[in-house]
């Protein structure tokens, strides 16, 4: 173990402190023990050799961690194979030749570079494996995922976490996992995880949110918000702070500290509308934009310099109607320096806008949802939208036709998030399971 050990940091080609650095952190259990009673061998020239390798037996060792990680042409010349060649085993390193790991470091971009054509390929057409993560005793309303971690919002209030690749669970909170109204929380009508993984926030249809802490297993933050339900609650782009909104108001809070949240009116009692949803970006100079979709068609833009909803103005920077009737969803994000809206309505229309200062500029829009569009995600180059017709729709917003690539159906009217990364995309809208179709691990 010794030896392979020191063979493969002699074969990274790293400095003397680097590879004191590496020992520390990386020697297996019980190594550091066994060297530190002999660190004086290290001055000693009569001992030094102990520890010390030939260049035949370092090329050897540098070959056996090649193989041992997939590359196919490692072992193929002989034991003094002169591409091999690791220096002379001086303190200063010698001069290195790593044409072999330079060769090992293109063939793993190559392929990586072939899955990611392939993953696009298959997004394209369609191509995917289903596979329930979830099975449980409580109606499904929201669903939310970052990295490994799930969460999962029920009729009942509670808020289940789970780890994917094992669909183990990680925690609940609230609710006792029946298809009944929790004592003390209602149905989950927003949800969201922290870019950590470590922070669920939930809001629901009584105005309580909630933040709970996995590392911790308790709620950190609870308040309510004034004219439930909660809306949409969201981690801002930078991590600082969270949002949430109600029919009339929007919180903003920094995370962490919980306290003095602020406070923005959306719309006054002489409004005759009220906030349905919304969605946050953040701009390259720093700053936070946030989109509220109203159930009478407006969009209002706001910009929060610093990502710090108290330098805002109370009045929107920008109002639009994209449609006209109810925006039901929205999904925010910069290209090319440019704030890209996407919205969803109620007529089962989705629209792309393109804001800029005070004025906003019509993309396009798609027409396939019989009913109103309940969620939506996009890259900018594809789009995942939806709706309560029970159908999750994907679009080419590159080529955009006016039609949709395909649509998934077998979803209920009880649909209320859909969400993707890279090969997963997640959704609700299955009762009490959530479904997970994957587009990079088909089956043969």
């Amino acid at each position: 173990m010794t030896r392979v050990f020191a063979a493969e940091l002699y074969a990274r080609g790293t400095s003397l402190n680097s590879r004191s650095a590496l020992f520390r952190s990386q020697a297996p259990a019980g190594f550091l023990a066994k060297l530190s009673g002999r660190t004086h061998a290290n001055r000693c020239p009569a001992r030094k050799s102990r520890f010390q390798f030939t260049d035949k037996e370092c090329r050897r060792k540098y070959r056996e961690t090649l193989q041992a990680s997939g590359n196919a042409d490692a072992g193929k010349g002989g034991e003094d194979d002169a591409s091999l060649n690791l220096g002379d085993g001086s303190e200063d390193g010698g001069a290195f030749n790593f044409s072999l790991l330079q060769e090992r470091i293109a063939e793993v971009k190559r392929k990586s570079d072939i899955s990611q054509d392939t993953l696009q390929q298959n997004w394209k057409q369609g191509r995917c494996t289903q596979r329930i993560l979830v099975n449980i005793g409580d109606w499904v309303r929201r669903t939310c995922f970052q990295g490994d971690t799930l969460a999962v919002g029920t009729f009942s209030g509670a808020v289940l976490v789970y780890d994917i690749p094992s669909s183990v669970a990680l925690a609940q909170f609230d609710g006792d996992g029946q298809q009944r109204p929790s004592p003390t929380r209602m149905e989950i009508s927003a949800l969201a995880i922290s870019l950590d993984g470590d922070l669920v926030a939930s809001g629901s249809i009584d105005g309580i949110l909630k933040v709970h802490s996995l590392s911790q297993k308790r709620c950190v933050y609870e308040t309510k918000l004034p004219s439930a339900p909660v809306q949409a609650v969201c981690f801002d782009p930078s991590g600082r702070f969270l949002a949430a909104v109600s029919e009339t108001q929007m919180l903003q809070v920094e995370v962490g500290c919980w306290a003095d949240p602020t406070w923005l009116e959306l719309c006054d009692e002489d409004s005759v509308s009220t906030v349905c949803c919304m969605a946050a970006a953040r701009a390259p100079d720093g700053d936070v934009w946030y989109a509220h979709g109203l159930a009478n068609g407006l969009v209002q833009v706001r910009r929060a310099e610093g990502g710090e909803l108290a330098g805002a103005q109370t009045d929107p920077l920008l109002s639009f109607r994209p449609h006209p009737c109810g925006v039901r969803s929205l999904d925010a994000q910069f290209e090319a320096g440019k704030l890209v809206l996407y919205t969803g309505c109620e007529n089962g229309e989705v629209a792309a806008w393109e804001v800029q200062a005070t004025r906003s500029r019509f993309r396009w829009s798609l027409l396939g949802h019989q009913g109103a569009v309940a969620a939506l995600q996009s890259d900018g180059t594809k789009l995942v939208s939806g709706a309560l017709d029970g159908t999750v729709r994907i679009w080419d917003v590159n080529e955009v036709s006016g039609h949709p690539l395909y649509a998934i159906s077998g979803h209920t009217a009880y649909m209320g998030s859909v969400q993707f990364e890279a090969g997963r995309l997640i959704c609700d809208g299955t009762n009490n399971t959530v479904l997970m179709h994957d587009f990079l691990n088909l089956d043969d």
